[in-house]
């Protein structure tokens, strides 16, 4: 078994290299929506 990690990661340790990293549910992203749509 390897040992180490499974896939590569940023500085900022978010993965790298086609993970997706972005969490399009966040809770911040609703009220701009919101305010987008009137």
């Amino acid at each position: 078994q390897p040992i180490g990690l499974k896939h590569p990661k940023t500085p900022q340790g978010k993965p790298a290299l086609g993970v997706k990293t972005r969490q399009p549910m966040k809770a911040s992203n609703r009220f701009i929506i919101k305010r987008r749509r009137g």
